[in-house]
């Protein structure tokens, strides 16, 4: 083919779909979604404070969730099953301000206040919070728990 004459010169293309590497993503497990329960979290009002043990002594008794080491965290509220009944006072006033560890050590004296909370949810009057907190119960601390 000359120069100049206007047709372009044969380009052999090669098949290099053999060469390409396609790395393969590990298979991750989709996170499950928060469970809810209204019917749970009405009787978990219903119940007295488990800070002070008592009827709430100032506002309604909230139903608190407890955040650290459960599948709540990055602005999601925690599964409805990890809620500890306590009254307006010690939920907002102080647990809110210093914090869950700390308020948890001191007044409810709970060695794992997740774990109460499943117990609790286990109680609950709600089948399906019962079956979803014994699911969770036995992924975390097995069936012996």
């Amino acid at each position: 083919m000359a120069l100049g004459s206007g047709k372009r010169p044969k380009v052999r293309l090669i098949d290099d779909s053999a060469f390409l590497i396609q790395r393969e993503k590990p298979h991750e497990e989709k996170p499950r979604p928060q469970f809810r329960s209204g019917r749970h979290k009405a009787w978990i009002r219903s119940l007295p404070c488990c800070a002070i043990h008592s009827p709430a002594h100032e506002g309604l008794v909230q139903a608190a969730h407890y955040r650290i080491g459960t599948d709540g965290g990055g602005g999601l509220e925690p599964s409805d099953f990890f809620c500890n009944p306590l009254c307006e006072r010690c939920h907002l006033r102080v647990q809110h301000r210093i914090g869950e560890r700390s308020f948890h050590r001191l007044f409810t004296q709970y060695a794992d206040p997740a774990r109460e909370a499943l117990l609790l949810a286990l109680q609950s009057p709600c089948p399906r919070t019962v079956a979803a907190a014994r699911e969770e119960f036995e992924r975390r601390y097995g069936s012996n728990g």
